[in-house]
């Protein structure tokens, strides 16, 4: 995808745009270079349908909420199964019983609310339009992090973050200078990054 893009600070404009509205550079010698920016007419809608694996696997609170139940009932196995002790500071911290509660009580608070985060993010992916967009910044802990990026629709500037787990799409979406954001175009806030849950 091609498109016009600030020569200082790369970020992307619209035709319209004689300035950048980061760094205020001009535009128009990159005028000619590139099309213009989509405008309301020309929104292409997405055709990627996110999977829950997918979802499971990227979207870093989806992942959390499959995994605390494990840790739970895998604790309850290890200790009451196996009979294996768990040791903290040379003191015996088994208990299986808090183990199988806490499995419980994360199953039972984090299912709801995971089925309602997959449904949401495949519904706003149904009624999405794509637009291109640009990464501000990506900060990682760990196998977990945060991605920032902004994007344009219709004229109006919108900026987005995205807690993902380091994964291979994440890595290659990083090493990319532009991106493809899908966008709800009845509110223009709630977007994804498109190829983070693409196949």
């Amino acid at each position: 995808m091609s498109l016009r893009k600030c020569p200082q600070c790369g970020l992307v404009a619209f035709s319209q745009d004689e300035a950048c509205r980061r760094c205020g550079a001009d535009l128009a010698a990159t005028a000619t270079s590139a099309p213009a920016a989509p405008v309301a007419g020309d929104l292409k809608p997405t055709s990627v349908r996110p999977t829950a694996f997918r979802i499971i696997r990227t979207d870093y609170l989806s992942s959390l909420l499959v995994i605390l139940p494990l840790v739970g009932f895998g604790l309850y196995v290890i200790t009451e199964v196996f009979g294996l002790h768990i040791f903290r500071r040379g003191v015996d911290v088994s208990d299986p019983s808090a183990s199988l509660r806490m499995g419980l009580i994360a199953a039972t608070i984090g299912l709801p609310i995971l089925v309602w985060r997959l449904r949401s993010i495949q519904g706003l992916f149904a009624r999405a339009v794509e637009v291109p967009g640009s990464i501000l910044s990506a900060d990682f802990h760990r196998s977990r992090g945060r991605i920032e990026f902004s994007y344009f629709l219709q004229g109006e500037e919108y900026r987005g973050g995205a807690a993902v787990q380091e994964n291979d799409a994440v890595r290659r979406l990083l090493s990319r200078d532009e991106v493809v954001v899908v966008v709800d175009p009845a509110n223009p806030k709630k977007a994804f990054l498109r190829d983070l849950f693409a196949d």
